[in-house]
């Protein structure tokens, strides 16, 4: 470094002319002047014999000190100011501007973090310092000082630490890292189809909250069904809109830069797994809960009722359907509020009907046919046993069955008795009733008779009582049914 020195010579010239003016000075005291009276004689003699010199001199001394100050104001005028730069305490260089250093230190930080390493570097703090300094004409190196600069330099490994609920769950590269993982997670519990339409800037300072979309396909959409404005009828079952309003985590998630003490991080899909709950383990939970806000918009089926009405043009017991069902259709909007993908709330927040819904109508006969059978047999003793079975027995047709029981024999149904036999052979005393439906019922064998012919008689009334008469080996019921003429067996009617 180069110091301008001439400044002292000047001023060692300008205090010998001030030390000769003042031994010819006066001294001045309230604006008179007093002349020290044992020198005046000497001083005077000697100002004669050296008043050339004295001119002379003090000519000269003027003249130095315009020099002097001409020359002090030169080189303030060149002086420069400078920095040296320290790393760690060490000098490292001299640089013009303290700006530089700044510049290439936030350079330098900006390609740390755009580095493409797997572990991220950043620059240790308070290592570099500048001093200011001062000197004539002075032109520090900035490029090598810049380049000392970048030698001696120390930097450190960071990561970003994912912490939920207040834990260290794990730590990875970078920012953009964690964001990446934690998208992934959330894109986990949102439709397939979802189109993303907004996301909030902030991610870890508070809960994320993305704003979701979901177009339905155009099978299951109200859309164009050709080139002819025809729309696709909506069926129940169709989707026609799913919009994710907001999805956020359920449990508080931080993020925050970390200096590392080795370059270990954490396996990203280890670290998936261990939030997302995807582990071996089926029991384990995932520590990160999504929740989220959806309303979805289907077509839901409208299940057609049945209505019923009476009809005296149908026989009491009989039905006719008047009008076929048909269902109808209805769009419904529900907001559901779901965590990890499972419903935890659902609201109905609007409906509107599609198609309505055609009831069933079937009309009830209320018409009353005096002696007509249900159709459905009774059996015709209390406390029934049943002796002997239709079929071949003893070489013949054996053309009923055989009853045992209480003794009181009853109507099988409704109908109209239609013969009143009193005899001593084949049946005994028996009694026929038609019942008006194609059916008949035969009773044999009783010992005595309750009813007449042309009497109508209803299901369970009281028609005789057992007994042995005709072609009989001891007291019991025989019991036939004939369907439309044709013998049928019993067993398959009671």
């Amino acid at each position: 470094m180069t110091v301008f020195r001439g400044t002292d010579r000047i001023r060692r010239a300008t205090a010998v002319v001030k030390n000769r003016l003042r031994q010819v000075r006066s001294i001045s005291l309230k604006g008179i002047t007093i002349v020290r009276k044992k020198l005046l004689p000497k001083w005077s003699a000697w100002i004669r014999n050296y008043r050339s010199s004295i001119a002379i001199t003090a000519v000269a001394a003027v003249g130095v000190v315009a020099v002097a100050i001409v020359g002090q104001q030169y080189v303030q005028a060149h002086m420069k100011d400078y920095y040296r730069v320290y790393v760690n305490g060490a000098l490292v260089g001299e640089i013009s501007s303290s700006a530089k250093v700044e510049q290439w230190m936030s350079a330098k930080a900006v390609a740390l973090s755009r580095a493409n390493t797997p572990v991220l570097q950043e620059l240790d703090e308070n290592q570099v310092e500048y001093l200011p300094e001062r000197a004539y004409k002075w032109e520090p190196d900035d490029e090598n000082t810049l380049a000392a600069l970048a030698d001696q330099v120390k930097t450190h490994p960071i990561g970003v630490e994912i912490k939920v609920d207040g834990k260290v769950v794990g730590v990875v590269r970078d920012r953009a890292t964690a964001d990446r993982l934690l998208d992934r997670i959330r894109d986990k519990y949102i439709p397939e189809d979802a189109t993303l339409v907004q996301v909030s800037a902030k991610k870890p300072a508070g809960p994320l909250i993305k704003t979701l979309s979901f177009a339905a396909s155009s099978d299951t959409a109200v859309a164009a069904a050709s080139d002819e404005d025809e729309a696709v009828e909506p069926v129940p079952g169709d989707t026609l809109g799913h919009v994710v309003t907001s999805i956020a985590f359920a449990n508080p998630v931080g993020l925050s830069h970390v200096t590392l003490e080795s370059a270990q991080l954490s396996d990203l899909d280890t670290l998936y797994r261990k939030l997302a709950g995807e582990s071996e383990d089926e029991e384990a939970k995932p520590l990160l809960g999504v929740q989220s806000i959806e309303e979805v918009t289907q077509v839901e089926l409208i299940e057609a009722q049945t209505e019923y009405q009476n009809s005296s043009d149908l026989r009491k017991g009989t039905t006719k359907v008047a009008r076929q069902a048909k269902n109808g259709s209805k769009q419904v909007t529900y907001k559901q509020i779901k965590l990890n993908g499972e419903v935890l709330e659902e609201e109905v927040i609007a409906e509107q009907v599609l198609q309505e819904p055609v009831d069933k109508l079937v009309l009830r006969g209320t018409k009353v046919i005096p002696g007509e059978g249900t159709g459905k047999f009774a059996w015709p003793v209390s406390g029934h046993r049943i002796t002997s079975t239709m079929g071949k027995r003893w070489g013949t047709m054996h053309n009923g069955i055989d009853i045992i029981g209480r003794r009181n024999i009853m109507a099988a149904d409704n109908g109209v008795v239609e013969q009143v036999v009193y005899s001593r052979s084949g049946l005994g005393n028996h009694v026929v009733i038609n019942h008006k439906n194609g059916y008949k019922t035969v009773y044999g064998h009783m010992s005595s008779i309750k009813v007449k012919k042309g009497q109508v008689v209803e299901k369970g009334e009281s028609i005789g009582i057992m007994g042995s008469t005709g072609h009989s080996t001891g007291t019991h019921l025989h019991f036939e049914i004939h369907l439309n003429g044709k013998l049928k067996n019993p067993l398959n009617y009671l």
